[in-house]
């Protein structure tokens, strides 16, 4: 996984393609409270509430994605989403 840099704030993320083909930028360290799974092809799946607890027990390192960690996540959001 090669890990970047986030422009505003400095911290690690990678990028990721959701499910709607859309990149997402993701926190590289793993979190208790993260809710996305990276793939090893950089695809990520966002694990819901009710699968939470089975994906944790299974010890699948689990991150947040960077827009819920970022300081400055408002001003990189795209034209028309608040």
């Amino acid at each position: 996984m090669q890990a970047n840099r986030c422009r505003s704030c400095g911290k690690e993320i990678v990028w990721c393609k959701t499910p709607a083909g859309k990149s997402m930028p993701v926190d590289v360290k793993p979190s208790d409270t993260g809710t996305v799974q990276i793939l090893p092809d950089l695809n990520c799946v966002i694990v819901k509430a009710a699968d939470l607890d089975v994906v944790r027990a299974a010890k699948i390192p689990l991150h947040l994605s960077h827009f819920a960690t970022c300081a400055n996540a408002a001003s990189h959001r795209t034209k028309g989403t608040k």
